[in-house]
C-alpha cells in the first residue's frame, strides 16, 4: 500500500498604508483594508491519495481533493463619474466575507493485471472521476 497527504494554509491580507496614502480610486479601500488579498484565493487546500494492492493482482486507489470555496464578490457598477473617472465597481460586502461552498472531489480507480506469454501483460482498468463532487457555483447565492 501507499499513501500521501498534504495540507496548505494561506491568509495573505491587503494593507493600503493608512489615511495619508494617495490612491488612484479609493472606492473600496475601506472594505478591502486588512482583508484577504486576491479574487481566487482559497485559504486552505487538503489532498490525500493512496493505493492498495489486493490479492489476485488487483489494485485500487483514490485521490481526495478538498478546498475552501472561492470568494463571492457581488458588486454594483456605478454610472460614469464626473471628471473622466469612468465607472467604479462598488463592493456589496467586504472582500472574502462571502464564499462559494467548499469543494470536495474524489476520484477512484481499480485495475487488474493479467500476465500473458513472456514479458507481455494485459491490464484492465476502470476509473471513476468525481465520484464524490460537492460544490455549487450558482451566482444567485453562495454557501456562507
Amino acid at each position: 500500500w501507499m499513501m500521501m497527504g498534504a495540507f496548505t494554509y494561506n491568509d495573505t491580507k491587503a494593507f493600503y498604508g493608512g489615511p495619508d496614502v494617495s490612491y488612484q480610486d479609493p472606492t473600496n479601500i475601506a472594505q478591502q483594508e486588512g482583508r484577504q488579498l486576491g479574487t481566487l484565493n482559497t485559504r486552505w487546500v487538503a489532498k490525500l491519495s493512496g493505493m492498495y494492492q489486493l490479492p489476485w493482482a488487483i489494485s485500487t486507489g483514490g485521490f481526495l481533493n478538498v478546498r475552501e470555496g472561492f470568494p463571492f464578490y457581488p458588486n454594483i457598477l456605478t454610472p460614469t463619474r464626473a471628471g473622466g473617472l469612468g465607472t467604479a465597481s462598488v463592493d456589496v460586502y467586504p472582500i472574502a466575507t462571502k464564499r462559494y461552498e467548499n469543494l470536495t472531489l474524489f476520484d477512484w480507480r481499480v485495475d487488474k493485471r493479467i500476465a500473458l506469454r513472456g514479458s507481455s501483460r494485459l491490464e484492465l482498468m476502470a476509473t471513476v472521476f468525481r465520484w464524490i463532487w460537492t460544490a455549487s457555483y450558482n451566482k444567485t447565492g453562495c454557501g456562507n
